[in-house]
């Protein structure tokens, strides 16, 4: 009987720290988004400011449906923008700016945010961003055409990026070490029953 509720506990721990994941990467989305929304208007770029906008407003959706217990529709929304958006960003901008690093994370934060019973999900996600990575390289980051924008401190942004991407690919990393390790701690108490 204990061993049901410890694995119990250990699912509802786990469901827990998915969903306190998936708020945090969203709200430092929505925050880094922001910073790039007045980054891009401060060095006057044409269209960057309006695409940082829409992603702070697809953010701020989806933590809103989550918010509102629709964490699937939540996540998947989240995912599924931000994999094409950035997608159609790394083309348009110079590759030296460095979007493309946002696809590491992505991959991460599909593995951390998807439970064992959605599993499909999980590799969905992840093979997105991968696939969608790999056609940048592949097209020389010319996926949809010709069409590219300015982008004023070249340098600066591939540094906000790297970092940025950095930060939340160490966040989903250590959910995943967290679960892991509590999992084990369970274990333990399990096999000394």
């Amino acid at each position: 009987m204990k061993s049901t509720a410890a694995l119990g506990s250990i699912e509802d721990f786990a469901k827990e720290k998915r969903e306190k994941l998936f708020v945090r990467v969203t709200l430092f989305g929505i925050l880094i988004s922001l910073f790039h929304f007045v980054e891009d208007l401060y060095a006057g770029t044409d269209i960057a400011p309006f695409v940082d906008i829409l992603i702070t407003l697809v953010l701020c959706v989806s933590y809103w449906l989550h918010h509102k217990g629709h964490q699937s529709a939540a996540r998947i929304i989240g995912l599924s923008f931000l994999n094409t958006c950035f997608a159609v960003y790394a083309c348009i901008v110079p590759q030296g700016v460095g979007i493309y690093f946002y696809y590491f994370p992505l991959m991460a934060i599909s593995m951390a945010i998807f439970g064992a019973s959605e599993r499909i999900m999980r590799m969905f996600f992840v093979l997105l961003s991968f696939g969608l990575l790999v056609s940048l390289f592949l097209s020389d980051f010319n996926l949809i055409g010709s069409f590219e924008i300015e982008a004023p401190n070249v340098e600066t942004f591939f540094i906000i990026n790297m970092v940025s991407s950095a930060f939340v690919l160490v966040m989903s990393i250590n959910f995943i070490l967290t679960i892991n390790e509590k999992s084990e701690e369970r274990l333990h108490v399990l096999a000394e029953e």
